[in-house]
């Protein structure tokens, strides 16, 4: 006989069978306990996110009776002065531009009409200030001179 046939006789296939059983009886039951362990700690899950969806709703409502006191609007900033754009706002023509540091002399030739708009339209630009301003000559265009200071931050 060889080893294998003597190990497989009938007492040992008995106490082959009895070891087999009792794992398996010891298995059942860790698989008993750790399924047990599941259920609690999935009981537990579904119970803390009960009370987080509640904290949740309680603190919606708290966010909701606030007091709304502002809407934010975004702030745009004026544009920079500009020689070329004033001109070809304007359509007048330069006769002199002379930029200094802080003062400006800017001379044009506009039309009657456009004068009101170039003063408006300097008020637009951030950093600058008019100073002085002169306008000649009775006849169409006319002759128009500002001093303009500037205020920049940097």
């Amino acid at each position: 006989m060889s080893h294998l046939e003597q190990l497989l006789t009938h007492s040992s296939r008995r106490y082959f069978f009895i070891v087999l059983s009792g794992l398996l009886l010891v298995g059942m039951c860790g698989g008993y306990v750790l399924q047990a362990d599941y259920q609690q700690q999935y009981r537990y899950t579904q119970q803390r996110n009960r009370q987080l969806e509640q904290h949740i709703v309680t603190l919606q409502q708290k966010v909701n009776a606030l007091p709304v006191t502002e809407i934010f609007t975004p702030v745009t900033l004026a544009p920079v002065f500009s020689v070329i754009e004033t001109l070809r706002k304007s359509g007048g023509r330069l006769i002199n531009w002379q930029p200094g540091e802080p003062k400006a002399t800017l001379e044009l030739l506009l039309g009657w009409e456009r004068v009101p708009w170039v003063f408006r339209h300097l008020s637009y630009y951030q950093g600058i200030n008019l100073t002085s301003f002169k306008i000649g000559s009775t006849k169409d265009p006319m002759m128009v001179m500002l001093t303009l200071e500037f205020s920049y931050e940097n």
